[in-house]
């Protein structure tokens, strides 16, 4: 059975399109371990029985929404044969943002141009003339995300203990079982009394520690990957370029440093040894500069 992903933006038509294919054969369920939905059908073409999977709706694949990992995740997998983008022809520009990264990702991908009756209304037709048309696309290079590990020292805790309130008889309310156990370093707090022994209850209480700290170390390294993101990608305005890729004159621009190169096809190819080579050049001189 041949498994293919169907995956576009958000209101692209890619749920039209899918229900097209599978009509009624539907099977909806949610992706393992989250809350997004998944949808799954199946047809039958030229006696092959055809596995449709319509991934959520996502302008990107850079895993920063559950969407995006769940899309992503499945595209990278073993499962999938081909990926089927339903692109929104009236809004080129947006759309293929998706089809770039998909791309990148190596596996087959075949491009569906939904809403051409739009397009044809609009008279958006395609150029004859030989204009050229250009466009901006903002890139963010970031490092992979690390684990994040949680360290609890001893000297940073002080402990306490008090009597437990409540119900549960004469041990639990005349011993100092409960434990309050406080970080210094950031001023959590946490308490335990559920346990009927001191021990136990500071082991709960440890438990519960880590798990507000990994949440704080957590939520600070995705800050610093999000603000990195921000930085780089910027406003995506066409005064920010920093590369350009013109195709009909076979030419890369680096604005930068002001190098030109007249072999697009090679540096398309992943030959970027010399743009490399000259902005580390560029960058050393710069240092040099601001040190003296």
């Amino acid at each position: 059975m041949m498994t293919v992903a169907f995956i576009g933006n958000p209101n692209c038509g890619k749920t039209t399109l899918f229900n097209a294919y599978t009509g009624a054969n539907l099977k909806v369920a949610n992706w393992p371990g989250v809350t997004v939905e998944k949808v799954e059908g199946s047809f039958t073409f030229q006696g092959e029985q055809i596995r449709l999977v319509d991934l959520p709706g996502t302008y990107s694949l850079t895993s920063y929404t559950m969407e995006e990992q769940v899309s992503r995740n499945f595209i990278l997998s073993d499962e999938v044969d081909v990926v089927i983008d339903v692109v929104d022809a009236s809004a080129l520009e947006r759309n293929l943002y998706l089809t770039l990264q998909l791309l990148e990702l190596g596996k087959p991908v075949v491009i569906a141009l939904n809403m051409m009756d739009i397009v044809e209304k609009r008279g958006m037709e395609t150029e004859s003339g030989g204009r050229v048309h250009t466009s901006t696309a903002t890139v963010a290079v970031l490092p992979e995300m690390e684990p994040v590990d949680v360290e609890i020292r001893d000297e940073d805790i002080e402990m306490q203990v008090f009597r437990s309130s409540g119900a549960g008889g004469q041990h639990i309310n005349k011993t100092s079982s409960a434990v309050r156990l406080i970080h210094k370093p950031t001023g959590i707090v946490v308490a335990c009394q559920e346990e009927r022994s001191q021990v136990q209850n500071r082991e709960k209480c440890m438990r519960m520690l880590a798990s507000k700290l990994y949440e704080i170390e957590q939520a600070r390294v995705t800050g610093e990957i999000t603000g990195l993101r921000r930085s780089q990608v910027g406003t995506g305005m066409r005064n920010e370029r920093i590369r350009t890729y013109n195709f009909p004159q076979g030419r890369v621009t680096d604005h930068r440093i002001g190098l030109t190169l007249y072999k697009i096809d090679a540096v398309m190819n992943g030959d970027l040894d010399e743009l490399i080579d000259a902005l580390a050049t560029a960058d050393q001189a710069e240092k040099l500069k601001s040190a003296q």
